[in-house]
């Protein structure tokens, strides 16, 4: 269940990190979509389909298994997407 949906920045996402201003600029042409479990963000990812996901979850191997729909998908701390500009990484 989607409990917001977010197309303008809120201060709420990024205001405690150090790069607030670098994500306020982010989400600025952006959105954010709240929900209320990890199956409900799987069901919003496949709907979505974006061209990036990163997984930055417990069992984040189940949770890929569980996806479909996406350009390239990036599993734990190690695998951000801005890696991909220079390493390939594969699951």
């Amino acid at each position: 269940m989607v409990k917001l949906f977010l197309t303008q920045p809120r201060p709420f996402l990024y205001r405690r990190l150090s790069t607030k201003d670098t994500a306020a600029l982010a989400l600025k042409n952006g959105y954010a979509v709240v929900v209320d479990s990890i199956e409900a963000a799987m069901e919003m990812s496949d709907r979505l389909a974006v061209e990036h996901v990163e997984l930055h979850v417990k069992d984040a191997m189940a949770v890929a298994r569980g996806l479909k729909h996406y350009g390239g998908l990036f599993v734990g701390a190690g695998a951000a997407e801005v890696y991909t500009y220079t390493v390939s990484i594969s699951i």
